[in-house]
Protein backbone atom coordinates (compact mmCIF):
# COMPACT_ATOMS: atom_id res chain seq x y z
CA UNK A 1 0.00 0.00 0.00
CA UNK A 2 2.78 2.41 0.96
CA UNK A 3 4.68 1.64 -2.23
CA UNK A 4 1.56 2.31 -4.30
CA UNK A 5 1.14 5.74 -2.69
CA UNK A 6 4.73 6.67 -3.46
CA UNK A 7 4.34 5.60 -7.06
CA UNK A 8 1.01 7.44 -7.29
CA UNK A 9 2.39 10.73 -6.07
CA UNK A 10 5.89 10.86 -7.43
CA UNK A 11 6.10 9.05 -10.78
CA UNK A 12 4.51 11.37 -13.29
CA UNK A 13 5.28 9.34 -16.40
CA UNK A 14 7.82 7.14 -18.08
CA UNK A 15 8.95 10.12 -20.11
CA UNK A 16 12.10 11.61 -18.61
CA UNK A 17 11.42 14.96 -17.00
CA UNK A 18 12.94 16.89 -14.14
CA UNK A 19 11.26 16.55 -10.76
CA UNK A 20 11.79 17.83 -7.25
CA UNK A 21 11.83 15.23 -4.46
CA UNK A 22 11.25 16.54 -0.93
CA UNK A 23 12.83 14.32 1.69
CA UNK A 24 11.76 13.63 5.26
CA UNK A 25 15.12 15.01 6.39
CA UNK A 26 14.13 18.43 5.03
CA UNK A 27 16.47 18.24 2.04
CA UNK A 28 15.37 18.16 -1.57
CA UNK A 29 16.78 16.54 -4.71
CA UNK A 30 16.12 17.80 -8.24
CA UNK A 31 16.69 15.54 -11.21
CA UNK A 32 15.34 13.04 -13.73
CA UNK A 33 14.36 9.46 -12.93
CA UNK A 34 16.50 7.10 -15.01
CA UNK A 35 15.69 3.82 -13.26
CA UNK A 36 13.19 2.52 -10.73
CA UNK A 37 12.95 -0.58 -8.55
CA UNK A 38 10.34 -1.61 -5.99
CA UNK A 39 12.08 0.40 -3.26
CA UNK A 40 14.40 2.93 -4.95
CA UNK A 41 14.80 5.54 -7.68
CA UNK A 42 18.00 6.28 -9.57
CA UNK A 43 17.98 10.02 -10.29
CA UNK A 44 20.22 11.89 -12.71
CA UNK A 45 21.15 15.17 -10.99
CA UNK A 46 23.64 17.93 -11.76
CA UNK A 47 26.02 16.13 -9.36
CA UNK A 48 25.64 12.74 -11.05
CA UNK A 49 23.47 9.66 -10.46
CA UNK A 50 21.88 9.46 -7.00
CA UNK A 51 20.07 6.41 -5.60
CA UNK A 52 17.08 7.47 -3.49
CA UNK A 53 15.14 5.16 -1.19
CA UNK A 54 11.37 5.69 -1.57
CA UNK A 55 11.02 5.53 2.22
CA UNK A 56 12.97 8.81 2.42
CA UNK A 57 10.45 10.77 0.32
CA UNK A 58 8.04 13.12 2.07
CA UNK A 59 4.48 12.73 0.81
CA UNK A 60 2.71 15.86 -0.46
CA UNK A 61 0.43 16.68 2.48
CA UNK A 62 -2.13 19.41 3.02
CA UNK A 63 -3.82 20.76 6.13
CA UNK A 64 -7.40 22.01 6.45
CA UNK A 65 -8.43 24.09 9.47
CA UNK A 66 -12.11 23.82 10.42
CA UNK A 67 -14.22 26.53 12.07
CA UNK A 68 -14.46 24.26 15.10
CA UNK A 69 -10.71 24.63 15.56
CA UNK A 70 -9.98 21.06 14.47
CA UNK A 71 -7.31 20.33 11.89
CA UNK A 72 -7.51 17.74 9.12
CA UNK A 73 -4.38 16.48 7.42
CA UNK A 74 -4.16 14.26 4.37
CA UNK A 75 -2.28 13.37 1.21
CA UNK A 76 -3.03 15.51 -1.85
CA UNK A 77 -3.72 13.41 -4.94
CA UNK A 78 -4.00 14.89 -8.43
CA UNK A 79 -5.88 13.15 -11.21
CA UNK A 80 -7.44 13.72 -14.61
CA UNK A 81 -10.96 12.50 -15.39
CA UNK A 82 -12.56 11.88 -18.79
CA UNK A 83 -16.34 11.47 -18.84
CA UNK A 84 -18.95 10.42 -21.41
CA UNK A 85 -22.63 10.93 -20.59
CA UNK A 86 -24.78 13.12 -18.34
CA UNK A 87 -22.17 13.81 -15.70
CA UNK A 88 -22.41 15.14 -12.17
CA UNK A 89 -20.49 18.35 -12.91
CA UNK A 90 -21.96 19.89 -16.10
CA UNK A 91 -25.04 17.76 -16.77
CA UNK A 92 -26.00 17.82 -20.46
CA UNK A 93 -23.54 20.68 -21.07
CA UNK A 94 -20.71 18.17 -20.59
CA UNK A 95 -21.69 15.09 -22.58
CA UNK A 96 -17.99 14.71 -23.33
CA UNK A 97 -15.85 16.33 -20.64
CA UNK A 98 -12.45 16.50 -19.01
CA UNK A 99 -11.83 17.37 -15.36
CA UNK A 100 -8.67 18.34 -13.50
CA UNK A 101 -9.07 17.15 -9.92
CA UNK A 102 -7.29 17.59 -6.60
CA UNK A 103 -8.36 15.04 -4.00
CA UNK A 104 -7.79 15.07 -0.24
CA UNK A 105 -9.32 12.20 1.73
CA UNK A 106 -13.08 12.30 0.93
CA UNK A 107 -13.13 15.70 -0.78
CA UNK A 108 -12.39 16.75 -4.37
CA UNK A 109 -11.91 20.19 -5.92
CA UNK A 110 -12.04 20.33 -9.70
CA UNK A 111 -12.11 22.34 -12.90
CA UNK A 112 -14.13 20.88 -15.76
CA UNK A 113 -14.69 21.62 -19.45
CA UNK A 114 -16.93 19.80 -21.87
CA UNK A 115 -19.50 19.88 -24.62
CA UNK A 116 -20.77 18.34 -27.80
CA UNK A 117 -21.20 20.33 -30.99
CA UNK A 118 -23.38 23.39 -30.37
CA UNK A 119 -23.61 22.99 -26.60
CA UNK A 120 -20.98 23.06 -23.87
CA UNK A 121 -19.64 24.61 -20.71
CA UNK A 122 -16.83 25.06 -18.20
CA UNK A 123 -16.98 25.08 -14.43
CA UNK A 124 -15.39 24.81 -11.01
CA UNK A 125 -16.75 22.85 -8.07
CA UNK A 126 -16.32 20.53 -5.15
CA UNK A 127 -17.39 16.96 -4.51
CA UNK A 128 -17.73 15.22 -1.16
CA UNK A 129 -17.82 11.43 -0.68
CA UNK A 130 -19.80 10.17 2.32
CA UNK A 131 -17.68 7.00 2.20
CA UNK A 132 -15.23 5.42 -0.22
CA UNK A 133 -15.11 1.87 -1.53
CA UNK A 134 -16.43 -0.14 -4.46
CA UNK A 135 -19.58 2.00 -4.15
CA UNK A 136 -18.89 5.63 -3.16
CA UNK A 137 -21.95 7.84 -2.45
CA UNK A 138 -21.35 11.55 -3.02
CA UNK A 139 -22.79 15.03 -3.31
CA UNK A 140 -21.32 17.81 -5.45
CA UNK A 141 -21.86 21.47 -6.34
CA UNK A 142 -20.52 23.16 -9.48
CA UNK A 143 -20.58 26.76 -10.65
CA UNK A 144 -20.50 26.84 -14.44
CA UNK A 145 -20.64 28.96 -17.55
CA UNK A 146 -22.51 27.45 -20.50
CA UNK A 147 -23.43 28.14 -24.10
CA UNK A 148 -26.00 26.92 -26.60
CA UNK A 149 -25.21 27.85 -30.22
CA UNK A 150 -28.48 27.46 -32.08
CA UNK A 151 -31.41 29.65 -33.11
CA UNK A 152 -31.61 32.18 -30.28
CA UNK A 153 -28.08 31.38 -29.07
CA UNK A 154 -27.62 31.59 -25.31
CA UNK A 155 -24.59 32.09 -23.10
CA UNK A 156 -25.00 32.34 -19.35
CA UNK A 157 -23.97 30.94 -15.97
CA UNK A 158 -25.52 28.24 -13.85
CA UNK A 159 -25.32 26.11 -10.73
CA UNK A 160 -25.37 22.32 -10.84
CA UNK A 161 -25.99 20.21 -7.74
CA UNK A 162 -25.71 16.43 -7.79
CA UNK A 163 -26.31 13.44 -5.54
CA UNK A 164 -25.34 9.92 -6.53
CA UNK A 165 -22.97 6.96 -6.38
CA UNK A 166 -19.65 6.24 -8.09
CA UNK A 167 -19.12 2.53 -8.76
CA UNK A 168 -15.60 1.30 -9.43
CA UNK A 169 -15.83 -1.07 -12.41
CA UNK A 170 -12.24 -1.74 -13.49
CA UNK A 171 -8.97 -0.63 -11.92
CA UNK A 172 -5.44 -1.16 -13.20
CA UNK A 173 -2.28 0.70 -12.31
CA UNK A 174 -3.04 4.42 -12.07
CA UNK A 175 -6.21 4.14 -14.16
CA UNK A 176 -9.77 3.37 -13.13
CA UNK A 177 -13.08 3.08 -14.98
CA UNK A 178 -16.03 4.32 -12.93
CA UNK A 179 -19.78 4.09 -13.55
CA UNK A 180 -21.68 7.02 -12.05
CA UNK A 181 -25.40 7.02 -11.25
CA UNK A 182 -27.37 9.82 -9.63
CA UNK A 183 -29.65 12.83 -9.95
CA UNK A 184 -28.80 16.44 -10.76
CA UNK A 185 -30.52 19.80 -10.59
CA UNK A 186 -29.46 22.84 -12.63
CA UNK A 187 -30.43 26.50 -12.25
CA UNK A 188 -29.48 29.73 -14.04
CA UNK A 189 -29.45 32.57 -11.46
CA UNK A 190 -28.86 35.26 -14.11
CA UNK A 191 -31.92 34.38 -16.15
CA UNK A 192 -33.84 33.15 -13.10
CA UNK A 193 -34.60 29.91 -14.90
CA UNK A 194 -34.59 26.22 -14.12
CA UNK A 195 -32.37 24.66 -16.81
CA UNK A 196 -32.91 21.06 -15.70
CA UNK A 197 -34.58 18.80 -18.26
CA UNK A 198 -37.06 17.02 -16.02
CA UNK A 199 -38.99 13.87 -16.88
CA UNK A 200 -42.66 13.87 -17.90
CA UNK A 201 -43.75 12.13 -14.71
CA UNK A 202 -41.18 13.50 -12.30
CA UNK A 203 -40.15 16.79 -10.68
CA UNK A 204 -39.17 19.46 -13.20
CA UNK A 205 -36.10 20.39 -11.14
CA UNK A 206 -34.51 16.90 -11.14
CA UNK A 207 -33.04 14.76 -13.90
CA UNK A 208 -31.11 11.48 -13.91
CA UNK A 209 -27.34 11.45 -14.27
CA UNK A 210 -25.39 8.57 -15.75
CA UNK A 211 -21.91 8.49 -17.24
CA UNK A 212 -18.79 6.43 -17.69
CA UNK A 213 -15.56 7.94 -16.39
CA UNK A 214 -11.89 7.18 -16.84
CA UNK A 215 -9.73 8.44 -13.98
CA UNK A 216 -5.98 8.69 -14.32
CA UNK A 217 -3.96 9.53 -11.22
CA UNK A 218 -0.72 11.42 -11.59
Amino acid sequence: MKTSLYILLFITSLVAQEQVFYLKSGDKITGTIVEETETTYKINTTFGIVTLNKEEIQLDEVEVFLKSGDRLQGVLIKKTEYSVGLNDKLGYFGLFSKSWIQETDNKESYMVAGGLGLIGGIGYGQKYYFSKGRFSPYCSLTGLGYYVLAIGAVGSVGICGALGVDMSAIKWGKKEIILQFGIISMYDPIRGKNITIGGDNGPSFLMPSFNIKLNQRK
